[in-house]
């Protein structure tokens, strides 16, 4: 069989082009987090300014443990100024997964609906629900990871106190995820939620018009 020079050398273009990507994309990733530890490691000054609410809220002195601290006000300039610099890379970092999950799905979903009129009804319906589970399992991450990180790294910005109830329900929601996110799956897809009915002995069962369905 013929194959054109585009079907030849397209796929061999596109995969070594997504080789060179994928190590951009590490490399871009690593040095942001390599930059938000180094402008957001503590210091003394850092560690002695949360000194006294670590060990309020945790029982944990900030000279013996190694961690983040980010300052924006009622401290040195190039305090502030570093922890500026962490937390716009730490942001930046995030949103890579989050813009990437949105412009693909984007484009999948004007894709699919310049294709509707040439597949046929079924393959429409499981099209559409496929991309609400797949919707509803990039929203997860979103609500239960990205939200409080967020929450938590810039209220403090605002001098606003979040308080260490924010630390508990980050914790339990992030835990949650594993579970919240196959459910998306089992409620949009119908043979998903019939095998997990057959696992859970909970298919209905029908009724002849003959039987009087007493057991």
């Amino acid at each position: 069989m013929y194959i054109n020079w585009a079907h030849h050398y397209i796929p061999k273009f596109s995969g070594a082009l997504s080789f060179f990507i994928n190590i951009l994309f590490i490399l871009i990733v690593h040095d942001d987090k390599k930059s938000s530890l180094i402008f957001g490691n503590a210091d003394d000054e850092r560690r002695l300014y949360m000194k006294q609410i670590f060990w309020e809220n945790f029982k944990v002195d900030t000279f013996d443990m190694n961690t983040i601290i980010c300052v924006y006000n009622n401290a040195s300039s190039r305090v502030i100024r570093n922890s500026f610099i962490a937390i716009f890379y730490a942001t930046t970092m995030s949103t890579y997964s989050m813009a990437v999950c949105i412009i693909f799905g984007t484009l999948t979903i004007r894709k699919l609906q310049s294709l509707g009129n040439s597949m046929s009804d079924k393959t429409k319906n499981l099209q559409k629900r496929l991309m609400y589970a797949l919707i509803v399992q990039s929203s997860i991450p979103i609500v239960i990871c990205y939200c409080p990180c967020i929450t938590t790294w810039y209220l403090p910005v605002f001098k606003l106190d979040i308080g260490s109830d924010i630390f508990w329900i980050s914790s339990v929601a992030i835990s949650f995820f594993p579970v919240f996110d196959p459910l998306a799956l089992f409620y949009f897809m119908p043979v998903f939620r019939t095998r997990l009915k057959e696992i859970f002995l909970l298919k209905e069962v029908t009724v002849g018009p003959g039987s009087s369905g007493i057991t």
